[in-house]
């Protein structure tokens, strides 16, 4: 969960939070990922390593936004949201990842005669 103190950056009634984290997830597997956002009052415009991720907004319906696999790191993973139309008492809601069922990872070599 967020609150108005953690990364607070607030002007022009946009409020910055960011956070960053490592993922340690286990070798030879493909694990999809997404992140979880739900409970915010306003817009948010939420970036990951850099990529633009997507926008959620109060209203609905998408609360889950895929993370493809490149952007994903092992270490320092940046998550950054922007929140427009921020105001002190505001309810910023809560943000996490979920995965997707995870698969083998699997190598196929072929050879072209």
């Amino acid at each position: 969960r967020l609150d108005a103190d953690f990364g607070k950056e607030g002007a022009h009634d946009i409020l910055w939070l960011r956070t960053s984290f490592n993922l340690d997830l286990p070798q030879g597997w493909v694990i999809p990922i997404a992140l979880k956002i739900s409970g915010f009052e306003k817009k948010v415009n939420m970036y990951f390593n850099g990529h633009f991720l997507g926008r959620y907004r109060s209203e609905g319906p998408q609360e889950k936004f895929y993370i493809p696999e490149p952007w994903l790191r092992e270490k320092d993973n940046k998550l950054v949201l922007m929140v427009d139309g921020w105001q002190p008492g505001i309810a910023l809601g809560e943000i996490g990842l979920e995965s997707y069922p995870p698969k083998k990872k699997l190598q196929i070599t072929l050879q072209m005669e």
